[in-house]
């Protein structure tokens, strides 16, 4: 009895093998499935499918795979009848799809699909050759209900690591144009110690110094490109698209390998970045205005990318991007500082001196003198160093103002270095809430009024014979 009752829970298994074929038996997959058909030729040697009426056109090689393995190990959940009395009661008069395997010996596995089951978890299919119907899963239709964009291959674009790439450069007829690099020693990077090494060259007229961590999160959003559907492979009037003459562009220059090369005869090593260039370009957006037409340079084909995905990669809020304390000057390498505030005048000298110890280290050793005096405080020399370094800019000058007013404040750091010597920060009047900050002749930030206030209040405050506690 218990032998009996393991049985009777046991389901029967009525599934039913109708192809069984290997990759290297094929040789074509041909289709129909009402709004699309083709022929597909298969290579097994290269293992790639081509089609046979257009041999340039660039099959998308998964897509096709899938197709044809569905195809090839095809198995029905069961049979419903082996003699059908009107074949159009399960859709098959007149069927939804028609799809054949020719295999290297010239025969032939067609399986013709019919109508979905009421349940919809199924489709009736006929096999050429077998009288008989069956119903086989969903996965079919899933794979052949399609559109040609769905079978064609996308141009490949580049996967990237943000700190993979060195220029970023937008041209966009809607959001304006931007542009940045990267250089390990950055001629505009007035720190000394490579703190910026990237620079923004547009939109604004004057190059600026980026702020390192803004700017590598944001190059997050150029590290894929996702295209959507690709809806001419081979487009001879661009026009259509309006990329004949696009809307914008995207150019990435990245680092596509790192190469060593020998320097001496000592064998040292130094690596040499690789670099490739990326240009995508942007024409109309669709009727339904939810995807830009792309190109990318190079290539005839033309592809879609929705418009939140782009727009995110060309409307950049440079501001956010710059370097907002643009004075931050390592000590050591300043010598010299001329102030005047309103017309007071004061200067701080700053001596450094390399100094080795017993066991051969070496550090810097610092004197510090202002108005002639030697500071009795280090540590309130350097607080005052840090206030006229530290001021950060708040805001971008978007208004007309008087570039000709005499400054309130002029600051001029001299450095110890053959290039970028010296660094004038001037601060004029702007509005109630903003100075704005002249860097080397030019201005285009503006600092708060009360943090100009409270270093203008450590200047006068500052007293070089004061000790404190």
């Amino acid at each position: 009895n218990a032998e009996g009752s393991e049985d009777s829970d046991t389901e029967e298994d009525t599934s039913v093998v109708l192809s069984e074929f290997e990759d290297e038996e094929i040789s074509e997959l041909s289709f129909d499935i009402g709004t699309l058909a083709m022929t597909l030729v298969y290579d097994a040697e290269a293992d790639t499918w081509s089609d046979s009426e257009d041999p340039d056109f660039p099959v998308y090689q998964t897509k096709a795979n899938s197709m044809r393995n569905v195809l090839a190990g095809l198995t029905a959940i069961q049979m419903v009848t082996d003699a059908p009395e009107d074949i159009a009661e399960y859709g098959l008069d007149d069927p939804m799809m028609t799809m054949t395997l020719t295999l290297t010996d010239g025969s032939e596995f067609t399986v013709y699909l019919g109508s979905s089951l009421v349940t919809g978890d199924g489709y009736y299919v006929m096999v050429d050759g077998d009288p008989a119907v069956y119903v086989v899963s969903n996965t079919i239709y899933t794979t052949y209900h399609i559109e040609l964009a769905d079978l064609t291959q996308r141009d490949d674009m580049p996967n990237l690591t943000a700190e993979q790439i060195r220029t970023l450069l937008v041209e966009s007829e809607e959001f304006g144009n931007f542009e940045m690099s990267y250089e390990s020693y950055s001629q505009y990077d007035y720190s000394e110690n490579n703190m910026y090494p990237w620079t923004i060259f547009q939109p604004y007229g004057s190059p600026v110094s980026g702020d390192t961590t803004e700017i590598l999160e944001m190059l997050e959003n150029y590290t894929t490109f996702t295209l959507t559907d690709c809806v001419d492979y081979n487009a001879e009037d661009l026009s259509v698209y309006g990329l004949d003459e696009p809307a914008g562009s995207i150019t990435i220059t990245y680092v596509l390998e790192e190469e060593e090369t020998e320097e001496d005869s000592e064998e040292e090593t130094e690596t040499e970045e690789v670099l490739e260039t990326f240009t995508l370009y942007f024409g109309d957006l669709d009727e339904a205005g939810e995807y830009y037409y792309v190109r990318q340079e190079g290539s005839t084909a033309v592809h879609t990318m929705a418009k939140a995905t782009l727009e995110t990669k060309v409307d950049i809020d440079a501001f956010s991007l710059a370097a907002n304390m643009p004075a931050l000057i390592f000590i050591e390498n300043c010598v010299q500082i001329d102030l005047n505030v309103d017309g007071e005048t004061h200067e701080m000298v700053l001596e450094h001196t390399e100094v080795t110890d017993e066991e051969g280290e070496t550090s810097t050793e610092s004197v510090f003198y202002y108005d002639g005096t030697e500071a009795a405080d280090e540590s309130a020399f350097r607080s005052l160093y840090q206030n006229l370094i530290s001021f950060s800019v708040k805001t971008a000058l978007t208004k007309e103002w008087d570039e000709t007013a005499e400054p309130y404040i002029t600051i001029v750091f001299h450095k110890n270095t053959e290039e970028r010597s010296e660094l004038t920060v001037e601060f004029l009047p702007y509005d109630d809430d903003f100075y704005a900050v002249k860097i080397n002749g030019t201005a285009l930030f503006g600092a708060d009024v009360r943090d100009i206030a409270s270093m203008v209040e450590s200047i006068r405050s500052y007293d070089p014979t004061v000790e404190e506690e």
